[in-house]
């Protein structure tokens, strides 16, 4: 599957929702792209006005999807235009709240979804319990000297490859 998400919106949207604290452009993508690749999903992620230059340019790109920026245009028309140009827009999911961008994607038989759904499909997971920790294990009591001797006679061991301190 195909993904065309609003960026823009998704961080809104996360940043409303209280599933993470608000995510920048690099953050958003590296989580993005990581669910990509969990998810075997092809993506491309969508931010309105010009794209960073140098390190924000370079902490941003991700090679699992692709980033682009609208310059002088709108996200939502670069999406839109994206789905126009699709040759099979059924195969196509767009990711956003604007009502408005939903309808012209659906118009051409694009899936959709709510970025509030997304954004759960991509933190909820990260939020679950951890392993169980582990059992509590008693401290053993201090051992005497005639337990050690004990010990020792049932594995025997000659004295001689024993520490000092025995």
């Amino acid at each position: 599957m195909r993904y065309l998400i609003d960026g823009n919106n998704l961080l809104h949207t996360i940043g409303q929702s209280g599933l993470a604290p608000t995510p920048g452009r690099e953050s958003l993508a590296k989580t993005i792209a990581r669910w990509a690749r969990n998810s075997g999903s092809q993506v491309t992620l969508y931010f309105d006005g010009a794209a960073p230059r140098g390190d924000l340019a370079r902490q941003i790109e991700q090679t699992e999807i692709i980033v682009r920026f609208s310059g002088g245009q709108t996200a939502d028309a670069l999406i839109e235009a994206d789905v126009a140009q699709a040759k099979l827009p059924t195969q196509i999911t767009v990711v956003t709240t604007d009502r408005a961008i939903q309808h012209q994607v659906r118009y051409r038989k694009a899936v959709t979804i709510d970025s509030e759904a997304f954004a759960k499909s991509l933190y909820e997971p990260l939020q679950e319990d951890p392993a169980p920790p582990h059992p509590t294990v008693e401290k053993p009591q201090q051992v005497d000297a005639q337990e050690v001797d004990d010990w020792l006679q049932r594995f025997e061991e000659d004295d001689d490859e024993l520490p000092s301190r025995y």
